[in-house]
């Protein structure tokens, strides 16, 4: 079994040298974005697809970061942070609100959303109450 815990963790650590080069990639993408809005926005002006198209990208940035940091605590703690995993779920779905377009949506995937916004959020007020009233989980054992 040393092995196969070994074959995990080398997986893990790719994954995480693998998000690490899309993190970078996608940051210096949105630095281009942004330079190329600065020098094409006339006085100041800003398209609002434009924003939100970058906006929608700054999100992804984020959400691979925090994917890093998931990752890096499996790595660290060997089990994966359920707190850190929703968050990154609210923030996946976040950027989905953000670039939503609501002239071409579909009340269905609106009201579907809206499900997955109240879910997470009430997994992540659970978590936090459950780990206030019992405690934070034990690791678990080497």
């Amino acid at each position: 079994m040393r092995w196969i815990d070994r074959l995990i963790r080398i997986v893990a650590a790719i994954l995480m040298a693998l998000l690490a080069a899309v993190v970078v990639g996608a940051t210096v993408d949105l630095a281009i974005t942004l330079l190329r809005e600065f020098a094409s926005a006339p006085h100041g002006r800003f398209d609002v697809r434009q924003v939100l198209a970058t906006l929608g990208l700054f999100l992804a940035v984020l959400i691979a970061i925090e994917m890093l940091h998931v990752v890096r605590l499996y790595l660290e703690e060997r089990h994966f942070d359920a707190e850190a995993v929703l968050i990154v779920a609210l923030v996946a779905i976040a950027r989905k609100i953000v670039v939503f377009d609501i002239e071409k949506g579909d009340s269905v995937l609106m009201f579907g959303i809206s499900a997955v916004v109240l879910s997470l959020a009430g997994a992540l007020c659970l978590l936090r109450w459950s780990r206030r009233l019992i405690g934070p989980p034990s690791p678990p054992p080497s």
